[in-house]
């Protein structure tokens, strides 16, 4: 089972994520302009600061998007897939993390969020996550972990 846990491990889920596993404040990763992104906007490199909100084993960082349609509309128009607004049919992607992290209230999780396409598969993203944590108010990192996924 093991082996077939790591192969699993390296794939994302997209999946309902229940809005009581969320340990932590959010971060935007990256703004795009609908009316005039091109493909090559779409790989990127973001850092990121998650502020954690209770004591419990961090198992998976959650990514979702916000959609607004503001300008030079009459009906302007604005909707989540966030795990903590009202559910659509969009769904969240889970990055489970190989190995869990145990958080208490005032940690940070801080990292490093790189997002491509995949070569072989033009559909597919492959995004790596390096995270460290930052236990109360140490500027060391207790630990650092990078991971790797597929986003198919």
């Amino acid at each position: 089972m093991t082996c077939m846990r790591n192969d699993m491990m390296k794939e994302a889920a997209v999946m309902f994520v229940d809005p009581d596993w969320i340990i932590s404040s959010h971060s935007v990763l990256k703004k795009f302009n609908l009316a005039s992104v091109h493909s090559t906007q779409l790989n990127f490199k973001a850092t990121f600061t998650l502020a954690i909100t209770r004591t419990d084993i961090c198992h998976a960082l959650v990514g979702y998007f916000d959609v607004s349609f503001m300008a030079h509309c009459s009906n302007p128009f604005h909707f989540s897939s966030s795990p903590v607004e009202e559910q659509t049919h969009w769904k969240q992607t889970l990055f489970h993390l190989y190995e869990p992290i145990a958080v208490k209230a005032g940690d940070m999780l801080s990292g490093t969020f790189h997002c491509g396409k995949l070569k072989n598969e033009r559909r597919s993203l492959e995004i790596t996550i390096e995270i460290q944590h930052f236990e109360g108010n140490s500027a060391t990192p207790s630990l650092t972990r990078n991971y790797c996924y597929i986003l198919r």
